[in-house]
């Protein structure tokens, strides 16, 4: 029984020591923060509500269909605000003569138009539309408001468009002021990964 134990003793051990040790990762564990990607301390940025946000040259947006927030952000100021937002339905629709899948596209556009549409409910009482464009192209959808928006997002609602990107009056008005500012082109990125918001830095 003992030379047993001893041989099974032996085995463990060859076992052991024959078994390659992971090494411990070199790549350090970064707490949430904006000193992922954006090498900067986290204390020098300054996180404003939207009336303090002051649009500047080097303004971009990004959208966070996941949990319904949509960010203003600069590089150059290290400011940042982060607002209510709503997209599309997960559901197909027909609208304006298209029958498609109503969610939005997760992809990386530019507004580079801004128009007034008649329609009040759809698009808010001030009618603005700022039209998105993606590969350069314009295309059926961009940033709005519409009337019952405080309501939807008072609701719990995250998504009730028909693909646009949906937002307060007064977070329009600072949208675009930052489109203006940068000459009539705002850099917008939309994603459901959670994990690079807000702290990501896109590459448009």
């Amino acid at each position: 029984m003992f030379k047993k134990r001893l041989v099974l003793t032996v085995l463990s051990a060859i076992i052991m020591a024959s078994t390659p040790v992971a090494k411990a990762s070199s790549t350090p564990v970064i707490a949430p923060g904006f000193d992922d990607l954006y090498t900067v301390k986290e204390s020098t940025w300054e996180s404003v509500d939207i009336a303090s946000f002051e649009p500047s040259e080097g303004d971009y947006m990004v959208a966070d269909t996941n949990k319904g927030i949509g960010y203003l952000i600069n590089d150059k100021t290290l400011k940042y605000t982060s607002f209510d937002l709503l997209s599309g339905q997960k559901r197909y629709v027909s609208y304006i003569g298209r029958y498609y899948f109503a969610a939005t596209p997760m992809k990386d556009w530019a507004v580079k138009s801004k128009e007034v549409k008649g329609d009040r409910v759809t698009f808010g009482a001030s009618g603005r539309f700022l039209r998105l464009f993606s590969d350069g192209k314009g295309t059926p959808y961009g940033i709005h408001n519409y009337k019952y928006f405080d309501y939807s997002v008072s609701k719990g609602e995250k998504y009730i468009s028909f693909g646009c990107l949906l937002v307060a009056d007064d977070v329009l008005n600072v949208i675009v002021k930052s489109f203006e500012v940068n000459g009539s082109e705002l850099k917008v990125k939309t994603t459901t990964n959670e994990q690079i918001l807000p702290f990501w830095k896109p590459v448009f």
